[in-house]
């Protein structure tokens, strides 16, 4: 038994709180699973981004986490789009502010990307990320354009992938099955709709797969998937993780869909994952990191795509991940 000597504090900012994609619970799992070495000594800390940490009150009561902001050895900020050019925005993504970010002063990203902006950060933002990102670690990202955002503003950043990729190395990749299997699951966005192309993802499934299931990663998935019309002989399972995780255990299972994390959680299972791409992070982490990616906008080729022999091999950046975990154990 390892005898500890000292605890200290340390803070994970969550992103799967208050979140209605259920991505981000895989992100979650991922990064606590990637950060468990590190943390394994401390007494971790969980605080949401999607809401306000907490009332004034609660942050100044001596029992309230108040007390453990400035005491905290490390702050982790925890995957997702997260970072905004324009943090001016209706609902940031962390939501924090100019006047309480001395509670996140110091915080470390761990595989965090952006949304599809190209715009340049304002003052406010560039203000908001030096009062609360360390200037001493180095950040990890989840793609090359998000390490060059944090480094335009001057911080130290390298690509190591969303950490729902670091376990996918070679060896383990060589464990997923290369032939098609019998049974398929799927996923729809129902942010980025397209119900003609949908439709026909869902029609080509039922006809080269023996059962066809569907899982709600996100809140308004399964009223898109009802608009698309009947005739499509699909069993739709529980909208949790758990019940995702029980039917990806099954063999003889493929994953197709346009969720990217839906897809990595199959690929983390075991499973052939194709993913159809709908918007920039799909896009991002197939030019860096090589993932089965088609556009749904060739969905006609699914078919030919599907009876191709599978090969997983995500090119990871060892290397980058070193660099970063070995900060925090050196």
């Amino acid at each position: 038994m390892n005898v500890v000597k000292t605890i200290k504090p340390a803070i994970l900012f969550d992103t799967s709180v208050g979140s209605c994609n259920k991505g981000d619970e895989i992100i979650m799992q991922s990064c606590r699973r990637a950060l468990a070495p590190i943390l394994r000594d401390h007494f971790v800390i969980t605080l949401p981004t999607h809401t306000p940490l907490a009332h004034g009150y609660q942050n100044s009561h001596r029992f309230g986490v108040g007390a453990y902001y400035g005491d905290a050895e490390w702050k982790f900020l925890c995957g997702t789009n997260i970072l905004n050019a324009n943090l001016l925005v209706p609902v940031p993504l962390w939501n924090l502010h100019l006047w309480n970010a001395r509670y996140a002063k110091g915080t470390v990203c761990v595989g965090v990307g952006m949304g599809d902006e190209r715009d340049r950060p304002t003052l406010y933002t560039r203000r908001f990320y030096a009062s609360v990102l360390s200037k001493t670690f180095i950040h990890s990202t989840r793609d090359e354009r998000t390490a060059e955002f944090l480094r335009g503003m001057g911080f130290r950043a390298v690509n190591t992938g969303c950490c729902t990729l670091w376990g996918l190395d070679e060896a383990f990749c060589r464990t997923i099955p290369p032939g098609k299997g019998r049974d398929v699951v799927f996923t729809l966005t129902d942010y980025k709709p397209d119900p003609v192309l949908d439709r026909r993802l869902v029609e080509i499934l039922v006809q080269e797969y023996e059962n066809v299931y569907f899982w709600t990663q996100g809140k308004g998935d399964f009223s898109y998937f009802q608009s698309l019309g009947d005739g499509l002989p699909v069993t739709v399972i529980p909208p949790s993780l758990e019940a995702y995780e029980e039917l990806l255990r099954r063999p003889e299972l493929d994953y197709v869909g346009t969720r990217l994390h839906g897809g990595i959680k199959a690929m983390q299972m075991g499973r052939r994952a194709v993913i159809l791409s709908v918007d920039n992070r799909a896009e991002d982490m197939h030019r860096d990191f090589s993932l089965c990616i088609l556009p749904r906008s060739a969905v006609e080729t699914l078919p030919a795509r599907l009876h191709e022999e599978f090969t997983a091999s995500p090119q990871l950046r060892a290397e980058a991940i070193r660099t970063f975990l070995s900060q925090f154990t050196e």
